[in-house]
């Protein structure tokens, strides 16, 4: 949510003047400025109050549509973000890129520990496909411990 809202005030900037760069802007990733170049060509034709009633409606449905996916399909939230231990962090962090991956597999295995074994579900093609999970499973001092099973979408049939 609050990344789209920085895309959405960054895009508005854009509109209001021209000359401003999206590609200098401190808040954008690279693969954030192109989406933003792509938004702002598809609306720059529009009343800037309108643009801006259209992008807070995106917002609230994508918030609603969150809330739906949390409250009908997850069953549990796993271990906070003040809660994950560092140093599980730290031993994903030597095989896995994503920092906020391996945020998520710490607190997941943190809960997995006096739990019966869940199910994580994930979209992620990179850190998390089905053999580099295998491999974290079996990495130094991690394979001592008791994993989710995985679920990626983007390798099941």
């Amino acid at each position: 949510m609050t990344k789209l809202s920085v895309l959405h005030k960054e895009v508005l900037k854009k509109i209001e003047n021209e000359n401003y760069s999206l590609k200098e802007s401190k808040y954008l990733s690279k693969k954030d400025v192109l989406f933003a170049e792509k938004l702002f060509l598809t609306n720059k034709e529009l009343d800037k109050n309108k643009l801006k009633e259209i992008f807070a409606s995106e917002r609230d449905i994508f918030g609603i549509e969150i809330d739906r996916f949390l409250k009908s399909k997850v069953d549990a939230r796993v271990i906070p973000l003040d809660q994950i231990k560092i140093e599980l962090v730290n031993a994903f962090r030597d095989i896995v890129e994503n920092y906020a991956d391996c945020q998520i597999l710490a607190s997941a295995l943190q809960h997995q520990k006096d739990n019966e074994t869940f199910l994580i579900v994930t979209a992620d093609k990179k850190d998390l496909n089905p053999n580099n999970y295998e491999y974290v499973k079996s990495y130094g001092i991690l394979k001592d411990y008791k994993f989710p099973e995985l679920h990626n979408l983007c390798f099941k049939n």
